[in-house]
């Protein structure tokens, strides 16, 4: 009687938890009515669209928020650029900068704005106050910043009397902004620095992957693609470092060859190697692919789709394990579309969601197995995961393409709601529920608090 009664029970729970989670319907009105909206007489020239999305970063209670105004100069740079730092609690400006006549180039480090000119300056991004500043040598020009650890990384060209060049790179501290030590005799700047990694950094360099030891300031090793008997690269090919476990890297290597049905074609192959030594581990022909499709690390397993160009009738959605590089499950996954689109797919805890063209698969994690899948009517350029919904960022198949925002029900993907105003998403996770948005007709930032 007791199990009977605890059973009637938990259902009455679970079915009056259900009724009280919110709809997408409650998501659209929290759009209507956003927590507030930023908007400068600057912004009235600005052109916002989903191929022009400001620059955006989120720290705690500040926004960093740039925007363009769409010329350009000579020097195919931004006419002009406006940096704004803006209260999460307000939509008030804190500080800002405004640079004419060149682009804004600026990074993000928890608390910090790294300011790229003539002079690296950093400030305090909730005070706008000067934390500290760095000049390079005279005849240096640094281009790029990598921020990795504790330390900035400047990445300088520097110019002889004679006209040579050679590549250097400033080790900085980042709180003191003190130099730590020049770095000599750098391979390359032309991809500039793929990624550092304890005292390695990456440096792709066309068809190679150059590790270089900043420690001891030379090359350590040099990965290059096959090789014919000639000793030329077979096909032309880029090997990108997606991720470190210890001292494994993991790479995706594409090597593109001729394709009677597509025209060019790439191979797609996963290899773990030593990044001390650049020995490889281990490898895993992933197939042939059309477009790209950068491998997901989670859970201590690797997701990547693969496009099967042959068959112009599906993708491949692939589960592979770290351990072994084995296929844990693989999917088939139909195309609706002659040429298809897609984006990585959108993961939480247990689910992956798929994209491809005006379609959603929903994909069980774990097992592989296909849950759903959702079409709408929509172009669905990418989606954003919360805890009880789906935010796909879709563009109206309309003769004059309009970006929206459609709300989908995660478990009961056929409840939907369309937002009526044209936005733009701007953040790229969903933190505190809140959601950042750019409404291209206003031309206006908006602050909306997601429904629980």
């Amino acid at each position: 009687m007791n199990r009977k009664l605890a059973i009637i029970i938990s259902l009455f729970i679970s079915a009056y938890c259900l009724g009280q989670r919110p709809t997408p319907q409650d998501f659209e009105k929290s759009l209507e009515k956003p927590q507030w909206e930023f908007h400068t007489k600057e912004m009235d020239s600005c052109t916002f669209n989903s191929y022009n999305i400001p620059r955006f970063y989120r720290c705690d209670s500040a926004i960093a928020f740039i925007t363009s105004n769409g010329a350009w100069n000579y020097k195919g740079e931004p006419d002009l650029e406006h940096l704004y730092i803006i209260s999460t609690n307000t939509g008030k400006i804190i500080w800002q900068k405004k640079n004419e006549g060149g682009n804004i180039k600026c990074y993000f480090d928890k608390d910090k704005v790294i300011s790229l000119d003539s002079v690296i300056i950093c400030y305090n991004i909730f005070s706008g106050k000067t934390i500290w500043s760095f000049t390079p040598e005279q005849n240096v020009i640094v281009g790029r910043i990598k921020i990795a650890g504790s330390y900035a990384y400047l990445e300088g060209t520097k110019y002889d009397k004679n006209g040579s060049e050679s590549y250097l790179l400033y080790k900085v501290d980042l709180n003191t902004g003190k130099l730590k030590k020049t770095i000599l005799n750098i391979p390359t700047l032309w991809f500039g620095v793929t990624t550092i990694y304890s005292h390695f950094a990456l440096f792709m360099d066309y068809s190679k992957l150059i590790c270089f030891d900043l420690n001891a300031g030379k090359i350590s090793w040099t990965f290059t693609p096959d090789l014919d008997s000639n000793g030329v690269v077979k096909n032309f090919s880029l090997t990108f470092p997606f991720y470190f476990s210890k001292d494994t890297l993991y790479c995706l290597k594409e090597e593109e060859t001729d394709s009677i049905i597509v025209g060019v074609c790439k191979t797609a192959t996963v290899i773990a190697m030593d990044i001390k030594t650049g020995k490889k581990l281990k490898e895993l022909y992933m197939g042939r692919k059309y477009g790209i499709a950068d491998p997901y690390v989670d859970d201590g397993a690797i997701y990547a789709s693969i496009f099967s160009p042959h068959h112009f009738t599906c993708f491949y959605m692939s589960k592979f394990s770290f351990k072994d590089l084995k296929t844990i499950w693989c999917d088939s996954i139909p195309i609706t579309a002659y040429e298809p689109q897609y984006s990585f797919p959108g993961i939480d805890s247990n689910n992956i969601y798929f994209i491809s063209d005006s379609t959603i698969t929903t994909i069980n994690k774990k097992t592989g197995q296909i849950l759903h899948d959702k079409g709408t009517s929509e172009y669905i350029e990418y989606i954003m995961v919360t805890d009880n919904f789906l935010i796909a960022h879709i563009v109206s198949n309309d003769t004059l393409p309009r970006p929206q925002t459609m709300i989908l029900d995660k478990k009961m993907p056929d409840k939907t709601a369309l937002s009526t105003r044209n936005v733009v998403l701007m953040n790229e996770d969903i933190k505190h529920n809140e959601l950042y948005m750019i409404d291209i007709d206003t031309k206006t930032l908006l602050k909306v608090k997601l429904p629980q």
